[in-house]
């Protein structure tokens, strides 16, 4: 028993086994019920139209959604969609989403296992379980989207500035940084590239030491050249003039200085007061619980112990300096932030470790409720699933609720179970003024909200899902029907009815009739009031559009021919300068 205990403790004394561990754990909290959710809003189904023509066209370096949109973004995460879908045998939600879920993995173990040496295996330990757990980081994992990846990319390089000796940095280590850097740019353009920018010069000037910065400047620069930049320099001699203004201009300059990209349309501008104080306010909301020790954490900085000092400062730094960032940019929205949750987590463990009595992760902590309460609790959990499994909801959201907790017994009782055990350990802890015990209960009542919520968010985003309305299109239109969005695309629309629909601004001359129109509920005033009157609604459905809020969208029948000229003598066709395709 003596050598299995020492075993055991050995195990957990590597710093390798146990990142490996918590990633594991945090795959499993992201994981179920990823592939549940329907694409909401124009983001993720933008960037699932984007894999979807790669794989279906065959070209991974130039695809274009819908005929008129260019990937919004440079097209790293979009190949790692791609090679996710060919292992799965099809482009769907599982598929666009699973990169982000490994990423997300992959930025607990690192940052455990980087930092484990400089602040100790305890307090990185503690941090990595922070980081798996914050709300942001849930979220983002389980969303298709490429800021996860972004995330991963930037938070290594990032540690491999912090934790190289200020004045030497090994040639590896050179290299590595600027390639990493460089698959930053490939991934979204200047903002990660902007960020990591403005930490390295923000650490120099902290210190007071440039070599911060000049150790980087030899010849492993070319790496991020030649790694982040051979994608635009042949994307540019393709696209040309467009796509400079769309990706270069639009999704960087615009995001920075003001102004829309392809992925801003309908954004609206922020007012002074919000632009400045804007992150600040969502910083808390967004890394709840966790986040809500970091003032205390960069107060305690002047007392850390020298050893682990200079990197906690760089995290300091590393939150401080992407706030202002982040704030200096034109355009907000609060998973910006997502860059910012490991220096969070990481500060507020070390923080949270030395309160906690000093007592390393691997020891047992007294937590837990009397098997009396958590037999209660589990019947309590078991009551909340048969509720679920005899409901008879009438609305959607209602339904939704109910399904997510009937479908997945186990997990409903499971979750149940922890959460109510973390809310009575959190009581007891404060009670006893115990901290090791207050982190592991909220610890544990976090996996059981984050597990529970997973199954129900996904759901809950079905009832506002726009592919009911999709199918709507594709059955009561044939291949050769003109159909036309006004005035601006929806890129679920397109996905899920699995053809291409061109845009017709409301200006322009109409198609030949007759043709069908998409109009959301926002545009009926941009209807030509001719149309209005010759119009038929074929299909309506009420749901999210735009990345905003639910709103009703109406398939209409327009004709405009006049009575006894049907246009037969008209060829039924495309718009001029576009070619529809069905999807296969």
């Amino acid at each position: 028993m003596a050598d299995a205990r020492a075993w055991l403790e050995r195990l957990a004394g590597n710093r390798w086994i146990v990142a490996a561990a918590l990633a594991l754990i945090a795959l499993g909290i992201y994981l179920p019920g990823i592939g549940v959710g329907d694409f909401v809003g124009d983001d993720e189904a933008l960037d699932a139209g984007v894999v979807w023509e790669m794989r279906h066209s065959g070209d991974w370096l130039f695809a274009e959604f819908n005929g008129e949109y260019l990937p919004p973004k440079p097209p790293l995460f979009y190949w790692a969609a791609a090679t996710a879908s060919v292992l799965h045998g099809r482009v769907d939600e599982w598929s666009l989403r699973i990169p982000s879920a490994v990423a997300a993995a992959a930025m607990v173990g690192v940052a455990v296992a980087a930092t484990a040496p400089a602040i100790g295996l305890g307090p990185a330990a503690l941090g990595g379980g922070m980081l798996a757990t914050l709300p942001i980081v849930f979220r983002e994992a389980r969303s298709g989207r490429c800021d996860m990846l972004l995330t991963l990319i930037v938070t290594g390089c990032l540690l491999l500035a912090a934790l190289s000796p200020p004045g030497a940095m090994s040639r590896r280590a050179r290299w590595s940084f600027w390639s990493l850097l460089g698959l930053a740019a490939l991934t979204k353009g200047g903002a990660g590239v902007g960020l990591v920018a403005v930490v390295m010069v923000a650490a120099a000037a902290v210190e007071r030491d440039r070599r911060i910065l000049t150790r980087l400047l030899d010849v492993s620069i070319a790496a991020f050249f030649v790694v982040g930049g051979a994608w635009y320099v042949v994307a540019t001699e393709h696209w040309g003039r467009r796509f400079v203004d769309e990706q270069i201009i639009g999704e960087n300059l615009h995001h920075l200085f003001g102004g829309s990209g392809i992925s801003d349309k309908g954004s609206g501008t922020t007012p002074l007061t919000e632009h400045l104080f804007y992150y600040v306010i969502h910083l808390f909301p967004q890394t709840a619980p966790w986040g809500l020790a970091v003032p205390f954490a960069l107060s305690a900085l002047r007392r850390a112990d020298p050893p682990r000092a200079p990197t906690l400062r760089f995290f300091a730094v590393w939150l401080v300096a992407g706030l202002a960032f982040f704030t200096m940019v034109s355009r907000k929205s609060p998973y910006y932030l997502l860059p910012l949750a490991p220096p969070v987590a990481l500060l507020a463990g070390a923080w949270a470790f030395e309160r906690a009595t000093g007592r390393a992760a691997i020891e047992r902590v007294r937590f837990g409720p009397s098997a009396r309460r958590l037999v209660a609790l589990a019947a309590a959990a078991t009551v909340v699933w048969l509720a679920a499994r005899l409901s008879h909801a009438k609305s959607c959201e209602s339904f939704a609720v109910a399904q997510a907790f009937a479908g997945r017994p186990l997990a409903t009782i499971l979750c149940g179970t922890l959460l109510g055990a973390g809310v009575l350990g959190a009581v007891a802890a404060l009670r006893r003024r115990s901290p090791d015990e207050g982190i592991a209960a909220v610890a544990a009542a976090m996996v059981g909200v984050l597990t529970l919520s997973a199954g129900v968010t996904d759901r809950l985003d079905n009832c506002a899902s726009l592919r009911p309305f999709a199918a709507e299109v594709r059955t009561n239109t044939s291949p050769d029907d003109r159909v036309r969005f006004l005035d601006s695309p929806l890129p679920a629309v397109v996905l899920y009815s699995e053809r291409r629909i061109p845009t017709l601004a409301s200006s322009q001359e109409p198609p030949p009739s007759p043709f069908f129109l998409i109009v959301p509920e926002s545009f009926d005033g941009k209807i030509p009031e001719e149309w209005r009157a010759r119009a038929e609604t074929v299909a309506s459905a009420r749901a999210r559009v735009f990345t905003r809020k639910r709103m009703s969208i109406r398939l209409l029948h327009v004709d405009l021919a006049e009575s006894g000229d049907e246009g037969d003598d008209v060829p039924i066709g495309p718009m001029p300068g576009t070619q529809e395709v069905r999807y296969p």
